[in-house]
């Protein structure tokens, strides 16, 4: 990781994306989630207060180590059970067929390269009746 993105990126990211009405919104997806989870994008552990004890085993994947003493104290401080973190790409899931219950993607699938592969590995991953539950804030061609 080069120096913009270790000092100066992941910094203004982790500020920029914790203003009252994201967080509200983080909360209200977050929440949902139960059983054994996995969240696609973590960063910098913006999600981890919004997870419950109902979370068996939370998987955190990202690409990139960002903010490695806040991002500690964020999974120290997180109800959920279980956490481990991946370091590897969305395309390319190393986890199991129909393996989880829940996945969990917010204000990430603008970063990922390939997300077409990201989701069919997302569905790949998912136990039948499995949910994803997405916060994205792309712009739609519906005015709705």
């Amino acid at each position: 990781m080069g120096i913009y993105a270790k000092y100066i990126f992941a910094p203004l990211m982790d500020w920029s994306l914790r203003r009252r009405d994201i967080e509200a919104l983080r909360e209200r997806v977050v929440s949902q989630a139960v059983g054994d989870v996995l969240e696609i994008g973590f960063g910098t552990g913006l999600n981890l207060p919004y997870y419950s004890a109902d979370v068996r085993k939370l998987t955190l994947l990202d690409s990139a180590e960002l903010l490695p003493r806040r991002v500690a104290k964020r999974i120290e401080d997180c109800r959920a059970g279980g956490i481990e973190r991946l370091i590897t790409s969305a395309e390319r899931l190393p986890l199991a067929d129909a393996s989880l219950d829940c996945v969990v993607s917010t204000l990430t699938l603008c970063s990922i390269p390939d997300v077409i592969a990201a989701l069919r590995e997302i569905r790949r991953v998912l136990k039948p009746g499995g949910k994803l539950l997405l916060l994205e804030h792309g712009r739609s061609n519906d005015t709705r």
